[in-house]
């Protein structure tokens, strides 16, 4: 596994986005369907997240570590709506799963 001075390994997922919903906590009361998959800033995902509280057991993910959300300015167009940012979520390895070797 390779290491990039980011701290991002090849198993570090990373999105880019002006979707600013992504980034914010919802506003309305009423819960939504993927309401455990949410990514705002700020969130910490783990645990057991299941979609539309289990009704769709297919959807349900089981996450072995836990994962604070935090969401970084990326960058700004001259559009005042275009306000890019980006999250990196830091995976460490399951040491239980073989690494593949840098030797290869």
């Amino acid at each position: 596994m390779s290491t990039s001075s980011t701290g991002l390994t090849a198993e570090s997922p990373l999105l880019i986005t002006n979707e600013a919903a992504l980034w914010r906590p919802r506003q309305r009361r009423m819960p939504a369907r993927d309401e455990e998959f949410r990514i705002h800033h700020g969130r910490q995902l783990s645990g057991t997240l299941l979609w539309a509280d289990g009704s769709f057991p297919d959807n349900t993910r089981v996450l072995r570590g836990a994962y604070m959300l935090a969401w970084r300015p990326y960058t700004q167009l001259e559009d005042p709506s275009s306000e890019f940012r980006c999250l990196a979520v830091f995976i460490t390895p399951n040491p239980a799963r073989p690494q593949p070797s840098d030797a290869a």
